[in-house]
């Protein structure tokens, strides 16, 4: 019987993402304190530094267990149990995104070809997919060169989802939502403000 194969996110690279996420996440509460007074930054000062604390907290529970009967993924405040018989074959592709470089991604596929599991090489090294993919020891398929979410989905649209599908419209969305949110955030400090409670 064959011991557990456990990976866990390569910590260099989410240390790396929130060195480059500092900047702007310091420049945008500095702004707001500006423009919305000490209060505001404040609030805003801890709202990111809690969104830090809590993507530490997950990288640091994450996990990727294969067992001889299971695969287990792991996060914060979540387990994810798949029967490793249900594995059938696995598609991997070298996905480019735009402005965030190439990632390694394993997409872990039933006998129908209905993804089980998603494993994203922003956290994990291509060495630790490498190594998962010999011990799952099923079929492995896939572009042989990098390729965007639209060319993926042109040969195995299957594997993707929604977000993976749609990611311009995806990136509109969370830009309307944040300048929503400021907007509201913004409107009340004035408000407050204009009542005397700031």
């Amino acid at each position: 019987m064959q011991d557990a194969l456990v990976l866990t996110p390569n910590r260099r690279r989410v240390w790396t993402r929130l060195a480059f996420a500092a900047v702007p996440i310091v420049t945008a509460t500095i702004g707001i304190r500006v423009k919305a007074g000490p209060v505001a930054g404040l609030i805003a000062g801890a709202l990111f530094a809690v969104m830090i604390l809590l993507l530490l907290l997950h990288t640091h529970r994450s996990s990727i267990v294969l067992t001889p009967y299971e695969f287990i993924e792991k996060g914060l405040g979540f387990q994810r149990r798949r029967p490793r018989a249900r594995i059938a074959r696995l598609v991997r592709a070298n996905v480019v995104v735009p402005r965030s470089g190439s990632n390694d991604t394993l997409y872990v596929l039933d006998a129908n070809g209905e993804v089980v599991i998603r494993l994203y090489g922003a956290n994990y090294s291509p060495q630790d997919i490498d190594r998962l993919v010999r011990a799952l020891a099923v079929p492995c398929e896939g572009p042989d060169r990098p390729v965007t979410y639209a060319e993926l989905a042109r040969t195995h649209p299957h594997v993707l989802s929604w977000v993976e599908r749609h990611p311009v419209l995806l990136a509109w969305v969370v830009v309307g939502v944040l300048l929503l949110l400021v907007a509201v955030f913004v409107l009340v400090m004035l408000l407050l403000d204009v009542t005397g409670y700031v």
